[in-house]
């Protein structure tokens, strides 16, 4: 299984990193940009400035999304498929690796985004003037003991936000790994791509859809309101699960390689 991990890790690593050091340089440069008036007089690029860090983060969650799409759908389905499926592992192992490296690249993500919105919104105070590099590792410090105190003294809370976000990433993963195995089975045999992703698109209209309707109906029937996060963060846990062993059972059943 480490070894899976380790191979996984060296494969995805050119990927994911390349899209991390391209969002923080673009985090640090920004500041730069904005903070000239002759490059902001230009219509159209101060519309762009303007909406800046929004480009970025949607840029951030875009590759991260394409990442993931890629990795999977050119190690389980083109010709890096023919080693991936004959290694002396279970199906379950094989699986599994993948989820775990993607989950491990995108909890990196949610750190990098922290830490890039860290680095834009120093950078712009310290060319206006308004702080110093000393205030500004003064304020990073406080951060991390705010951080720390926050897991510290409301460790309950800590740990439902994690259940969130893992139930959340899980989700994803699951979904992307199961819309693209299926789009590669005996009854699909063209354009099999463009079909996965729009059965991914479907799958989470449906979900999101059960989700917002049958959870607020039951929460307001039942006056339920504190643990409502709680009861969300489980039902994408179990769905992701669900579509990662539907993945697993393709895979040794009606998977085809292009």
């Amino acid at each position: 299984m480490l070894k899976l991990m380790k191979y996984e890790f060296i494969h995805s690593m050119r990927t994911f990193t390349v899209s991390y050091a391209v969002f923080l340089g673009m985090c640090f440069i920004f500041p730069f940009f904005i903070s000239q008036e002759s490059i902001l007089s230009f219509p159209f690029l101060d519309v762009f400035f303007g909406f800046g860090f929004s480009f970025l983060l949607f840029g951030i969650m875009i590759a991260l999304f394409v990442s993931l799409f890629t990795n999977y759908y050119q190690s389980m389905f083109k010709r890096p498929a023919y080693l991936t499926l004959t290694l002396p592992v279970s199906t379950t192992q094989l699986i599994l690796s993948k989820v775990l490296m993607s989950l491990i690249w995108l909890c990196i993500g949610v750190m990098v985004l922290g830490l890039g919105m860290f680095i834009l919104t120093m950078m712009i105070g310290v060319l206006e003037s308004q702080m110093t590099f000393v205030e500004v590792l003064n304020i990073f410090i406080e951060i991390l003991q705010s951080f720390g105190q926050y897991i510290f003294f409301n460790t309950p809370i800590f740990l439902k936000d994690i259940l969130s976000i893992v139930s959340v990433l899980i989700f994803l993963v699951g979904s992307i790994y199961f819309a693209l195995t299926v789009s590669h089975t005996k009854w699909l045999r063209k354009h099999r791509l463009i079909l996965g992703i729009a059965l991914y698109i479907f799958m989470n209209i449906v979900i999101e859809y059960i989700a917002s309707s049958l959870f607020d109906e039951v929460f307001s029937f039942m006056s339920i309101t504190s643990n409502h996060e709680l009861f969300i963060s489980i039902y994408y846990l179990i769905i992701g699960l669900l579509l990662i062993s539907g993945t697993i059972y393709t895979v040794d059943h009606y998977i085809e390689i292009e």
